[in-house]
């Protein structure tokens, strides 16, 4: 089981689910919205996972974090 679900909510007001349990996806994520991109990370992360990215650099209406296990979850900045 997939450790985080990210729900991406587009500018047309669509829900983008994604499941992962890559902790350092989320981390860069966080960083592409706050500063410059970090190459070397980007380039370990799956293709998948750079769709997730494009996603939410693509000017969403917000997009979430769940902790599937807490049930925590968590706004990234957009």
């Amino acid at each position: 089981m997939s450790r985080y679900t990210i729900i991406i909510t587009s500018k047309n007001n669509q829900r983008l689910h994604f499941r992962t349990s890559n902790k350092t996806l989320i981390k860069f994520m966080y960083e592409c919205s706050t500063q410059s991109l970090d190459v070397q990370v980007a380039k370990t992360l799956t293709l998948d996972e750079m769709l997730i990215v494009e996603a939410y650099l693509d000017n969403p209406l917000c997009c979430e974090v769940q902790d599937n296990y807490t049930k925590q979850s968590v706004q990234l900045p957009v």
